[in-house]
């Protein structure tokens, strides 16, 4: 293989990767760890019009465990393609522990219960005795769940509100409160890869975590009998949960980082191809007309040394006429070489 050839081939492999690392260093950048992004630090935001949700009223035939707090939580496509919900609470001083749970959860074909749980105060999730005790009734506007709990700091998560394969997201969150609640959070975490995200009513303080964007609600003194109702709209146009529940990784590229990787292979697969095939057509022999091989004279003929040629002339006398054996020619490609050449400028053949 010639010098050019080399260089050429070597430019063209620098400028491939020249163009691929990027979107390779891109495609890993939309991938990052849950656990990373717990140490990030957070940022706030107050909203500037928030409202107040609809209140509507729900029957409570026995009221539910009174609480000193409770947070629930609505996080669509998080580690499923629906809405997790998750409720986390205190009861209230009053109650002494072990106790029988009582509280109201949206009743509907699509709510499936995941887990109970009682917390120890080690923040460790004690799941048997609850899960074990769990009862669910279903009432006209709720459903009531009931389970034993051994600590006074309980969770518990349920599924609801399946995703379709429409890109246009619409969730109407309905909590239902049997309880006294002293103090009542919600949180709407806004998925990753969604556009144009709206919550109804709009929240009284946002927060950024991550790849996170968390609307947070407050509200203190609850009585019970009522039912706060929540809207959420937004765009997502796949149905790829947030984080891969196995390894708590967060993707943002949804599926692009792999889709990017085999561009990547084919690009660089591709590149190869056409490098190996410029060396290919360089390096074939040459069938040009213009550079013929020379037919070789019959042997016993010799030139002539002083015989006259068609116009009468007379040659030079005693001289030595040129003989096409006095020429040399590459037998790879017929390019004429100088005589006593080692090898061909042209194609490189050994002679």
């Amino acid at each position: 293989m010639s010098g050019k050839q080399i260089k050429f081939i070597s430019i063209f492999i620098i400028a491939l990767f020249a163009l691929t690392f990027p979107v390779a260093a891109l495609a890993d950048s939309h991938t990052v760890s849950e656990g990373t992004e717990a140490t990030e630090t957070s940022d706030s935001t107050e909203a500037t019009s928030s409202q107040d949700p609809v209140v509507t009223e729900v029957d409570v035939d026995v009221e539910g465990t009174p609480l000193d707090s409770l947070t629930v939580s609505y996080w669509p496509e998080y580690d499923q393609p629906s809405v997790l919900v998750m409720y986390r609470g205190t009861v209230d001083a009053s109650v002494q522990t072990p106790t029988t749970l009582r509280i109201a959860i949206p009743r509907g074909s699509d709510v499936r219960l995941a887990s109970t749980s009682a917390v120890d105060p080690n923040d460790q999730f004690q799941y048997d005795v609850a899960w074990n005790s769990k009862q669910l009734v279903d009432g006209d506007d709720k459903t009531i769940l009931t389970y034993e709990l051994i600590h006074p700091t309980f969770q518990f998560e349920i599924y609801m509100q399946p995703v379709s394969g429409k890109s246009k997201r619409n969730f109407d969150f309905k909590l239902p409160l049997i309880s006294k609640v002293k103090n009542l959070s919600v949180d709407i975490k806004k998925p990753v890869r969604a556009e144009n995200f709206k919550a109804t009513p709009a929240a009284a303080r946002t927060t950024q975590d991550g790849q996170f964007e968390d609307h947070l609600y407050s509200f203190t003194d609850v009585a019970p009998g009522q039912q706060y109702a929540f809207k959420v709209t937004y765009d997502r146009a796949d149905s790829k949960p947030s984080i891969d529940k196995q390894t708590g990784v967060v993707d943002t590229s949804g599926g692009s980082s792999q889709t990017a990787l085999i561009i990547i292979g084919v690009v660089v697969g591709i590149g190869l191809l056409v490098a190996f095939g410029v060396w290919r057509m360089n390096s074939a022999p040459t069938t040009s007309a213009s550079r013929a091989k020379p037919v070789k004279s019959k042997s016993g003929v010799k030139p002539k040394s002083g015989g006259k040629g068609k116009s009468g002339g007379k040659g030079k006398s005693g001289g030595k006429g040129k003989s096409e054996s006095a020429k040399k020619f590459c037998p790879e490609c017929g390019e004429q070489v100088k005589v006593g050449s080692k090898f061909c400028p042209e194609c490189g053949e050994d002679l």
